[in-house]
Protein backbone atom coordinates (compact mmCIF):
# COMPACT_ATOMS: atom_id res chain seq x y z
CA UNK A 1 0.00 0.00 0.00
CA UNK A 2 1.10 3.47 -0.78
CA UNK A 3 1.39 6.18 1.83
CA UNK A 4 -1.30 8.12 -0.08
CA UNK A 5 -3.95 5.37 -0.01
CA UNK A 6 -5.55 6.53 3.22
CA UNK A 7 -5.64 10.14 2.01
CA UNK A 8 -7.28 9.09 -1.27
CA UNK A 9 -9.91 7.01 0.55
CA UNK A 10 -10.70 9.90 2.88
CA UNK A 11 -11.13 12.26 -0.07
CA UNK A 12 -13.51 9.80 -1.79
CA UNK A 13 -15.60 9.52 1.38
CA UNK A 14 -15.83 13.31 1.71
CA UNK A 15 -16.85 13.83 -1.93
CA UNK A 16 -19.71 11.32 -1.68
CA UNK A 17 -20.98 12.96 1.55
CA UNK A 18 -20.83 16.42 -0.02
CA UNK A 19 -22.58 15.23 -3.19
CA UNK A 20 -25.39 13.62 -1.17
CA UNK A 21 -25.94 16.81 0.84
CA UNK A 22 -25.91 19.15 -2.17
CA UNK A 23 -28.15 17.14 -4.54
CA UNK A 24 -31.47 18.11 -2.87
CA UNK A 25 -30.47 21.79 -2.90
CA UNK A 26 -29.68 21.66 -6.61
CA UNK A 27 -33.02 20.07 -7.43
CA UNK A 28 -34.88 22.64 -5.32
CA UNK A 29 -33.21 25.61 -6.98
CA UNK A 30 -33.21 24.28 -10.55
CA UNK A 31 -35.52 26.27 -12.85
CA UNK A 32 -38.56 24.43 -14.17
CA UNK A 33 -37.94 25.63 -17.72
CA UNK A 34 -34.50 25.89 -19.20
CA UNK A 35 -33.84 29.24 -20.81
CA UNK A 36 -31.75 29.13 -23.96
CA UNK A 37 -29.91 32.31 -24.78
CA UNK A 38 -28.92 33.17 -28.36
CA UNK A 39 -25.33 32.61 -29.36
CA UNK A 40 -23.18 35.69 -28.98
CA UNK A 41 -22.13 37.52 -32.13
CA UNK A 42 -18.81 36.14 -33.27
CA UNK A 43 -15.91 38.52 -33.44
CA UNK A 44 -13.40 38.47 -36.22
CA UNK A 45 -13.69 38.01 -39.93
CA UNK A 46 -17.02 37.02 -41.46
CA UNK A 47 -17.37 33.60 -42.98
CA UNK A 48 -16.09 33.47 -46.54
CA UNK A 49 -16.62 31.38 -49.64
CA UNK A 50 -14.64 28.50 -48.22
CA UNK A 51 -17.22 27.91 -45.48
CA UNK A 52 -20.18 28.42 -47.84
CA UNK A 53 -21.56 25.01 -48.80
CA UNK A 54 -22.83 26.34 -52.14
CA UNK A 55 -19.32 27.24 -53.27
CA UNK A 56 -16.68 24.83 -54.52
CA UNK A 57 -13.00 25.48 -55.11
CA UNK A 58 -11.78 24.72 -58.61
CA UNK A 59 -8.48 24.97 -60.45
CA UNK A 60 -8.21 26.35 -63.96
CA UNK A 61 -5.17 27.20 -66.01
CA UNK A 62 -5.18 30.59 -67.71
CA UNK A 63 -2.36 32.64 -69.15
CA UNK A 64 -0.42 34.58 -66.54
CA UNK A 65 -0.80 37.86 -68.44
CA UNK A 66 -4.60 37.42 -68.57
CA UNK A 67 -4.71 36.79 -64.82
CA UNK A 68 -2.52 39.77 -64.04
CA UNK A 69 -4.46 42.16 -66.33
CA UNK A 70 -7.78 40.96 -64.90
CA UNK A 71 -6.66 41.55 -61.32
CA UNK A 72 -5.42 45.05 -62.22
CA UNK A 73 -8.72 45.85 -63.96
CA UNK A 74 -10.76 44.63 -60.97
CA UNK A 75 -8.72 46.74 -58.55
CA UNK A 76 -8.84 49.80 -60.80
CA UNK A 77 -12.58 49.47 -61.28
CA UNK A 78 -13.26 49.31 -57.54
CA UNK A 79 -10.98 52.32 -56.88
CA UNK A 80 -12.93 54.38 -59.42
CA UNK A 81 -16.13 53.79 -57.50
CA UNK A 82 -17.30 50.71 -59.36
CA UNK A 83 -18.62 47.64 -57.59
CA UNK A 84 -16.03 45.74 -55.59
CA UNK A 85 -15.69 42.36 -57.24
CA UNK A 86 -13.09 39.68 -56.70
CA UNK A 87 -11.72 37.27 -59.26
CA UNK A 88 -13.99 34.37 -58.29
CA UNK A 89 -17.10 36.59 -58.51
CA UNK A 90 -16.07 37.61 -62.02
CA UNK A 91 -15.52 33.99 -63.07
CA UNK A 92 -18.92 33.03 -61.59
CA UNK A 93 -20.64 35.86 -63.49
CA UNK A 94 -18.98 35.00 -66.79
CA UNK A 95 -19.70 31.27 -66.48
CA UNK A 96 -23.34 31.93 -65.58
CA UNK A 97 -23.78 34.16 -68.64
CA UNK A 98 -22.12 31.53 -70.82
CA UNK A 99 -24.50 28.84 -69.49
CA UNK A 100 -27.52 31.05 -70.28
CA UNK A 101 -26.40 31.31 -73.91
CA UNK A 102 -25.95 27.55 -74.14
CA UNK A 103 -29.64 26.83 -73.52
Amino acid sequence: MSKFTSAMNAAKDRSSVVADSIAPQIQATAPSAVRVEPLPVRRGRPAGKRSNHESVQVTAYIQAETHYATKIALLTNSRRGGPKKDFSDLVQELLSKWLEVQH
